[in-house]
């Protein structure tokens, strides 16, 4: 590989539209975590080159030491994460299953609040219209008034705060949740066909950045939603669940996955194994992990501007 600060000038590291480039604010060093940007170098016989490069060890904000990266290494590195995100089609056709049974059990559960909440609305407007009966007929002072008015507003406010959190879309959800399996089952060959803007919305929609070094981009942080669907620990075979890190869930390292299946599964999933077995809904054998429950957002993207 040639050596750009042998060859020429290396352009001062900034994000200015010189050298726009697709990956640029989603590729970042995975030896300091600072960010990479693109420095293009031009030698003695005028040919150019185009590096990424680590702004700690450009700027010395860290004793990094990776040296520079040509643009077409991190492109491969990128596309390759997004060969090990691509979901194998009886995973995801188990975590399908898992998780809508998980959201179905919510979904009960927010029937039962919806209605305990509708009711708590109902006797506390009830109670209102009372004691402003009792201070019109000069049973209830002012003051009093006030102060059971001002309580009984906090009771209500909690209460609406409730129903409006129950009476979520759970339909949408669904629908949503099919959408993105049916994405990651097959992003990685919609990732090679894109052109750089498509590209460029992807990598924003799925990850938060790619941890790139010399031997490619072996973990990545994800984003919103995609970084429950692709949590190694989302569902497990074992009686006990796991114990790990939960902050470990925003994160894709290739080293948990084999072949778009999660280590820990492989072997339900290999032609023989386990996987002949009907599986089990979330919670009862499969079992998922408290920290990936389907919050109330949804499985909608992050969009970043």
């Amino acid at each position: 590989m040639a050596n750009p600060t042998a060859q020429g000038r290396a352009d001062e590291c900034s994000d200015r539209p010189t050298h726009p480039h697709y990956l640029k604010s989603s590729v970042w060093c995975a030896h300091c975590g600072s960010r990479l940007c693109i420095s293009k170098n031009t030698n003695r016989h005028g040919q150019q080159y185009g590096y990424f490069m680590c702004v700690g060890r450009h700027q010395k904000r860290t004793d990094c030491t990776m040296r520079y990266l040509p643009i077409e290494h991190v492109e491969a590195a990128v596309e390759e994460k997004w060969r090990n995100v691509q979901l194998n089609e009886e995973y995801a056709a188990l975590l399908r299953e898992v998780v809508i049974s998980e959201i179905r059990v919510q979904r009960e559960s927010a029937e039962r609040d919806r209605d305990i909440a509708r009711r708590r609305i109902r006797s506390i407007n009830e109670k209102q219209g009372k004691l402003l009966e009792a201070h019109y007929a000069n049973a209830l002072p002012l003051d009093l008034l006030k102060s059971e008015q001002d309580r009984l507003t906090e009771e209500l406010a909690a209460a609406k705060a409730i129903l409006a959190s129950s009476e979520m879309t759970f339909d949408a959800i669904e629908s949503n949740l099919q959408r993105c399996l049916a994405f990651l089952t097959s992003c990685y060959d919609a990732y090679l066909g894109a052109p750089p803007k498509i590209r460029r919305l992807m990598n924003q929609a799925v990850f938060e950045r790619f941890l790139v070094d010399e031997d490619g981009a072996a973990e990545a942080e994800l984003a919103g939603m995609f970084g429950v669907l692709l949590a190694s620990d989302l569902i497990t075979d074992r009686d006990d669940e796991a114990s790990g890190d939960e902050t470990a869930a925003a994160f894709h390292r290739d080293c948990d996955w084999r072949n778009g299946v999660p280590a820990a599964l492989e072997a339900r999933l290999r032609p023989g194994g386990r996987s002949q077995k009907k599986p089990r809904p979330a919670l009862a054998g499969l079992g998922s992990k408290h920290g990936h429950m389907v919050p109330p957002t949804g499985f909608e993207p992050v969009r970043r501007p």
